[in-house]
């Protein structure tokens, strides 16, 4: 058995103890003091590490160490990495990866993503691309140097106006196109989340960016505007007075050759904004995310069949023309009918299927992989349509409902 006081002397030995109890009791409330103890512990270790007849004896370093201290060297630089980036010490942060490497308890492949991730939030870009090419080279089917070739111009950038997303979909896409995005793999998976992600935010910023360039033009109002509209659009969904009052306000300025083009960019944009009602989530995501089940698609097709049956219909045009008197209502009661199929309500079997879909995606079974249809499109192509069911599961048309 390995003496705890065989490397270490008795002070070091103390100061350690009492070093990571502080940085443990802090983990949850105060990174800034755990950047500053688990440093220190970096300090007392380092000259032991470094000691030329320690050289061959760093395993016995850090079996020591754990003696000592009950805890993990590894796993408390890793806290303070960890730390130094949530009180954005990054310079901390990188001396910490560098003296690492030095004593050799990390090698440089081991700090790679760490190094490149530090070096983006001081704002050296092309310095964290180099680092992860040349990590890549060294690899070219590592898909995780591809999503942190990605993350870089995304998720690594904290001002959200300073994100590349196009840049990240280029890095992502790579991955992909290289056959990486394989869903029974860890790495796979992320990388379809992530291309998922980043194409709903991009599609995002296009049409809040045109929202926001269109009451402009017309002399509307401009970013307070649209971050009023935005927050009364979470809140109040289509019932939102802001939302009304600016489709008054585009009718009003715009001539009638612009006001189509001008209320469809109100309208994309309002279908790019959280809501609460739809669980933080946009009706865009709603209808995109979460497919019908094989059921809720049957009732669809039930309920317009059963429909052009009351009113009697000849065509499809009266069929348009009379579609909208009293459907909702129709459809509601429908809903609430028993389904002959299951015995149970045709309401409760469509609630029970979206709660299976959206549990799927919760866990990461199902992945959203629509966003190739978007991958070069226009962001003009992006529609809800007015006669397709509304996306907050009222089973009521968009258009009678949050596409008022």
């Amino acid at each position: 058995m390995i003496n705890k006081n065989s490397i270490f002397s008795k002070e070091d030995a103390a100061s350690l103890v009492e070093l990571s109890g502080i940085a443990i009791s802090h983990f949850y409330d105060n990174s800034k003091r755990v950047v500053n103890s688990l440093y220190e512990i970096l300090m007392i270790v380092k000259p032991y590490f470094l000691e030329p007849h320690l050289e061959k004896e760093k395993r016995k370093i850090l079996q020591v160490f754990k003696q000592v201290t009950s805890e993990n060297l590894n796993d408390l630089m890793e806290e303070l990495i960890v730390a130094c980036l949530n009180t954005a010490q990054y310079d901390r942060g990188l001396e910490v990866l560098n003296m690492l490497v030095e004593i050799g308890v990390k090698n440089d492949d081991d700090v790679t993503d760490d190094k490149a991730e530090l070096h983006a939030l001081l704002g050296s870009l092309e310095i964290a691309e180099t680092i992860l090419v040349e990590a890549l080279n060294r690899n070219p089917k590592d898909v995780f140097r591809y999503i942190a070739l990605g993350d870089l111009y995304y998720l690594w950038q904290i001002q959200d106006e300073k994100r590349n997303f196009a840049k990240a979909e280029e890095w992502y896409y790579k991955a992909y196109d290289l056959g990486l995005a394989d869903k029974n793999i860890e790495g796979g998976r992320i990388l379809l989340e992530r291309l998922g992600d980043v194409c709903v935010e991009r599609l995002r910023r296009n049409t809040f960016d045109g929202l926001i360039d269109l009451l402009k033009r017309f002399d509307i109002g401009g970013w307070e505007t649209f971050v009023g509209l935005r927050d009364s659009v979470y809140l109040l969904s289509n019932e939102s007075i802001m939302l009304s009052h600016l489709e008054s306000e585009v009718m009003r300025r715009a001539s009638p050759i612009e006001s189509d083009q001008a209320l469809q960019i109100l309208i994309t944009a309002y279908n790019f904004m959280p809501q609460r009602n739809l669980n933080d989530l946009c009706p865009f995501e709603m209808v995109e995310f979460f497919p019908m089940g094989e059921n809720e698609i049957r009732f669809r097709e039930e309920i317009f069949k059963a429909w052009e049956g009351r009113i009697g219909a000849e065509n499809k045009k009266e069929m348009d023309a009379r579609f909208s008197e009293g459907f909702s209502r129709f459809q509601e009661e429908f809903l609430k009918e028993k389904d002959p199929v299951t015995g149970k309500t045709r309401w409760g079997v469509q609630e029970d299927e979206r709660k299976k879909i959206r549990k799927l995606f919760k866990n990461g079974k199902l992945i959203w992989t629509g966003f190739l249809k978007y991958r070069n499109a226009p962001v003009n192509t992006v529609k809800i349509g007015r006669n397709d069911p509304c996306p907050c599961g009222s089973g009521k048309k968009y258009k009678k409902c949050h596409g008022k």
